[in-house]
């Protein structure tokens, strides 16, 4: 059976990070997850000691864009680069269906447990 982390991000694409390249290698490794999903803010993941390091390691890379939109933070597949205007959800669907990728919530139940 195929295990990823289906939501992960490294110093080289998003702010919200504290995992090198290299650390998250090595801690899909530890874990033995067989993949994972690369869903950076800035899409910094083009790098080709990167895709090296995880080939080296026997881990997939699935790449996503995690997008800032007007509702909230959105996972998108099937795009690799920001279009103008995606910070509206109106038009990151559009850009999405153009691509003929998919989008889905990245925080669905972000403070759904929040207690008042």
């Amino acid at each position: 059976m195929a295990i990823f982390d289906l939501h992960v991000h490294t110093v080289r694409g998003s702010s919200d990070s504290s995992l090198t390249p290299e650390q998250l290698v090595n801690e899909a490794t530890r874990l033995g997850l067989s993949g994972v999903c690369l869903t950076e803010h800035s899409g910094g993941w083009e790098q080709p000691e990167f895709d090296q390091a995880f080939e080296d390691a026997g881990l997939a890379v699935i790449r996503a864009l995690e997008v800032d939109t007007d509702m909230g933070h959105i996972l998108v597949f099937g795009m690799h680069r920001y279009v103008a205007g995606m910070h509206k959800a109106s038009e990151l669907r559009k850009a999405v269906d153009n691509a003929g990728g998919v989008m889905i919530s990245a925080h669905p139940f972000r403070n759904f447990f929040n207690r008042p």
